[in-house]
């Protein structure tokens, strides 16, 4: 499971934002194309038991599909596992939606 501290995450671009109850906050980042194109945003919440990483993608005629992943170490393993969901299945920018 990933173990990471609020602060190593803003370390890495990623914002932080009260949230509902349930969950303590979560961290927010934006994923960009080259050309500043928003392709969608990476939320990690972080629940009492450990943090939980997760997008909400979306396919072709704008369809909101979300990923969660629970089995990474790392947080470069979760940044990469997201973009080749992004790419494999073709997915819209979240600027299209």
């Amino acid at each position: 499971m990933l173990k990471l501290s609020g602060n190593q995450l803003i370390e890495r671009g990623y914002r932080r934002f009260e949230s509902e109850p349930s969950v303590l906050c979560f961290y927010q980042k934006r994923i960009c194309n080259p050309e500043d194109v928003t392709l969608y945003f990476l939320n990690i919440y972080l629940y009492g038991s450990g943090l939980q990483p997760e997008v909400q993608f979306y396919l072709p005629g704008r369809i909101p599909f979300n990923v969660t992943a629970w089995t990474f170490e790392t947080l470069e393993e979760v940044e990469e596992f997201f973009q080749r969901v992004y790419e494999r299945l073709e997915c819209i920018p979240y600027d299209q939606t």
